[in-house]
């Protein structure tokens, strides 16, 4: 029993020591990433979506830097055959943890994301992110969300693919949430694919409410899109339905 204490003893403390190592390394990195993002979008002002796209360079840096310096994670990528190339999509995924961002932005994939109004005016880090040119929203302004969906529709329009987690925010507890529709009648109105993502271990790795980091295994599953066609020709509800499902069962799926 003694040994048993002393051991869970020494877990805890590795845990505190990684964690206290990592939050000013997480810092660091997040200036350095977005002063260069910034820095490569002024340079590229004659063509606004070449600038965001190497800004959005700059947030996959970010992710995948994020995620692999940290000795407590691992991390790993599953589907990208499924990913369509060279054709923008609508990427949908479940949402349980603040670190989500970073495992898809880890990924290496192109998109746009929608994230609070507020995080854009962070120093540096907003900045980059108006460069990029992702999405702002100010939760329950319906003057906001309006012209969210508008700009997430000339994202399209313009052959840039978006990242939306339906559920609207974080799932307190891991389980999937019910789908809001917006994401489907963006990806209907624009006839473009559907990608389903799921994303696991995040909400291990850094619980709720916590700076406490944790052992865990990141990983983000790509499944098969929904084709275009397919998107064009069904009602937004039930494409809603249909990807839920699919997240859902992915999800209670024992990971490979």
């Amino acid at each position: 029993m003694m040994a048993q204490t002393s051991t869970s003893a020494a877990s805890r403390l590795q845990l505190f020591l990684v964690s206290i190592l990592f939050w000013p390394w997480f810092i660091l990195l997040s200036v350095a990433c977005g002063a260069c993002s910034c820095v490569v979008a002024i340079l590229t002002f004659w063509s606004p979506r070449l600038g965001g796209r190497i800004a959005h360079a700059g947030a996959i840096a970010w992710g995948w830097l994020t995620i692999q310096s940290n000795p407590l994670w691992r991390f790993s990528v599953a589907g990208r055959e499924f990913v369509p190339r060279g054709i923008p999509v609508v990427y949908v995924a479940n949402h349980a943890s603040q670190l989500d961002i970073f495992a898809l932005c880890g990924t290496g994939q192109q998109f746009k994301f929608v994230s609070k109004r507020s995080v854009f005016f962070f120093p540096v880090l907003g900045w980059a992110m108006w460069f990029a040119g992702y999405v702002p929203l100010a939760r329950g302004d319906m003057a906001s969300i309006r012209r969210m969906i508008e700009t997430c529709a000339r994202r399209l329009a313009r052959g840039d693919s978006l990242l939306l987690y339906p559920e609207g925010t974080r799932s307190p507890d891991g389980k999937l949430r019910e789908f809001k529709r917006g994401a489907f009648q963006l990806a209907h109105d624009a006839g473009v694919a559907i990608v389903p993502v799921v994303i696991r271990g995040t909400a291990q790795a850094l619980p709720k409410g916590s700076l406490l980091c944790a052992r865990s295994h990141i990983s983000v599953t790509f499944l098969e899109p929904v084709d275009a066609a397919t998107v064009k020709a069904t009602d937004p509800n039930e494409l809603c339905d249909k990807v839920h499902a699919l997240i859902a069962r992915e999800l209670d799926a024992t990971p490979t």
